[in-house]
C-alpha cells in the first residue's frame, strides 16, 4: 500500500498520474482498485469500517502512542547513564523504538483518514462536514510532522533500522531513495491537502 510514501490527502487522485507514479508503480494494484482512492478498501475487501476507524484512531491516541512515548523516554534515560558498548546498545534500541513510533503514527494516519473521510461522506449538514474536514486537516498536520521526523531519523541514525533494496524498489521493499520519496510525499501533501474530499464510488467499473 506504500503507506510511508503516499500522501494522506482528501482526494487521493488529486495529484496527476505522473505525480503519483513514484509510489503507485510499486503498489500491488490495478488501475481500478478501490485502494487507489480509498484506504479502507482493497479489491473486493472492506479493510476498515467507519466504526473500526473511529475506534482505532482513539486507541492509537490514548493507548499505543502514549506508551511508545513513555518507552522512548525510558530508553533515552537509561542510555544517558551508560557509555561504551552499553551506550551503543541503548542508542540502537532508541532509534529502533523511534522508527517503530513513526510506523505506528503512519498507521494512525490511515485509520484517521478513513474515520474522517467516511464521516464526511455520511454527514448531512455543513457543520458536520466542517467538523470532519477539520479532523482530517489535523490528521494531515500530524502525518507531515511524522514524515519529517522519519526523514530526520533516517538521515541521522548510525544504525540499520529498516531493510531497503540496494538494487531497485519492489512491491515489498522500499529502495535506497526512500528519503527522496518521503520528500515527494510532503510536497504532494502540501500541494493537495485543501482539495475537496472525494472517493470515487465507481472506480471498479473503469475501463
Amino acid at each position: 500500500y506504500r503507506l510511508w510514501t503516499r500522501p494522506f490527502i482528501p482526494n487521493l487522485e488529486a495529484p496527476s498520474f505522473d505525480e503519483r507514479h513514484y509510489y503507485e508503480r510499486f503498489m500491488v494494484t490495478l488501475h481500478n482498485n478501490p485502494n487507489n482512492v480509498d484506504l479502507g478498501k482493497d479489491v473486493l475487501f472492506e479493510l476498515i469500517t467507519q466504526d473500526a476507524a473511529i475506534m482505532m484512531t482513539k486507541a492509537f491516541d490514548e493507548n499505543t502512542l502514549p506508551r511508545l512515548e513513555k518507552a522512548i523516554s525510558a530508553i533515552e534515560a537509561m542510555g544517558n547513564t551508560c557509555e561504551g558498548e552499553n551506550f551503543d546498545a541503548f542508542d540502537d534500541l532508541l532509534d529502533r523504538a523511534r522508527v517503530l513510533q513513526c510506523w505506528a503514527r503512519t498507521l494512525r494516519s490511515v485509520v484517521a483518514w478513513v474515520a474522517a473521510m467516511y464521516q464526511h461522506q455520511a454527514a448531512t449538514t455543513d457543520a458536520e462536514r466542517a467538523k470532519h474536514y477539520a479532523f482530517l486537516q489535523d490528521a494531515i498536520d500530524k502525518d507531515l510532522d511524522n514524515t519529517r521526523n522519519l526523514i530526520d531519523l533516517l538521515e541521522t541514525t548510525q544504525h540499520d533500522l529498516i531493510v531497503v533494496s540496494g538494487d531497485t524498489e519492489t512491491p515489498f521493499v522500499y529502495g535506497e531513495n526512500l528519503i527522496e520519496q518521503l520528500h515527494n510525499k510532503i510536497a504532494l501533501t502540501e500541494k493537495y491537502r485543501n482539495v475537496d474530499p472525494y472517493i470515487d464510488p465507481d472506480i471498479m467499473w473503469r475501463i
